[in-house]
């Protein structure tokens, strides 16, 4: 019987340890803390030793693989760090789940890096990297000269946070709705300028039409299936699956040029006129990657077989 590892990730991960064990796969699931959702369910889990970070991580995780027979790794923690390292657990026959080589890995991870090399067949809203206040408000006002609304997020970030709209005045009908996600420039100047320089952010322009998530499955730079999730307004956050084969289209080139493996996440906005623009490549599982399971090929099942060999990226079904 084949074993899957997840070390330490996301929730999602519960979801996919049901789905490989469904198959017929033996699955490990790791974590540092003993109440993890992510635990429960597996066919064993286990309590990775807390503190342990790059070489001392990757020679722990070596030494688990090899004890517990593992013939397949996926790993969330310390991803590039075991990546670097690919070779030594093909040695001991294990194989890597991992989407990409350790550099790109970097360059996803940093979005102003990724969209300032964004290539030719990819487009993105205008934007600039600030790291102070003064920048950021002159970001501001470049944008809205461009006919933009501004928006900002952090560089480098997860789930969202710290993504706001800049908004003139704040509106009570929005406040009394829960809106979060518009300030005010005079509130984001109360936030950053105290802290400058912060960490840089991204000022861009606000892209109003419609958002798409894909979740990819792919092999070495090939790809298996995009499952296109679309989040239309008036759902109440349901999604629906599509069919978008210019998204699918522009997710095959990214998956080529990045060399992406495993299972990962694209994420598009569409402009006024409906052109998508990419706004991220996640190089992991999406939270939501187990419902595109549901529309079509189950995600980590192919992902595992495409890791073994035992198909290749054009056996995955639409």
């Amino acid at each position: 019987m084949t074993t899957v590892w997840f070390n330490k990730n996301f929730a999602v991960i519960r979801a996919y340890a049901d789905a490989l064990q469904l198959e017929g796969r033996r699955v490990l699931v790791s974590h540092t803390n003993a109440d993890s959702p992510q635990l429960q369910g597996a066919a064993a889990a286990h309590l990775e030793p807390r503190g342990l970070v790059g070489e001392d991580y990757v020679a722990w995780a070596l030494d688990f693989a090899r004890r517990q027979d593992v013939d397949v790794f996926w790993p969330g923690k310390e991803l590039a760090a075991l990546a670097r390292h690919r070779e030594a657990f093909e040695a001991a026959d294990v194989r890597l789940i991992v989407p990409a080589e350790p550099d790109t890995l970097d360059h996803l991870d940093d979005k102003a890096a990724f969209l300032r090399a964004l290539p030719p067949f990819l487009r993105t809203p205008p934007f600039e990297v600030v790291t102070t206040w003064a920048e950021m408000h002159g970001a501001f006002e470049r944008t809205l000269a461009l006919g933009w609304t501004p928006c900002f997020k952090p560089a480098r970030g997860v789930y969202g946070h710290g993504f706001r709209i800049v908004t003139p005045r704040r509106r009570l009908q929005d406040f009394l709705a829960g809106d979060t996600l518009r300030v005010t420039e005079e509130e984001a100047r109360a936030l950053f300028e105290p802290h400058e320089p912060f960490a840089p952010m991204l000022v861009m322009g606000c892209l109003p039409g419609v958002e798409r998530s894909v979740d990819v499955v792919c092999w070495r730079g090939e790809l298996g299936a995009a499952v296109v999730r679309a989040k239309l307004p008036g759902l109440h956050g349901s999604q629906v699956v599509e069919r978008r084969p210019d998204v699918e289209a522009l997710v095959r080139a990214a998956v080529a040029h990045y060399g992406l493996s495993g299972v990962v996440n694209v994420q598009f906005k569409d402009d006024a006129d409906g052109a998508p623009h990419v706004l991220e490549i996640n190089a992991r599982p999406s939270g939501g990657s187990h419902m595109s399971a549901l529309a079509g090929p189950d995600l980590p099942v192919w992902a595992v077989r495409l890791a073994l060999g035992e198909a290749s990226a054009g056996d995955v079904p639409p």
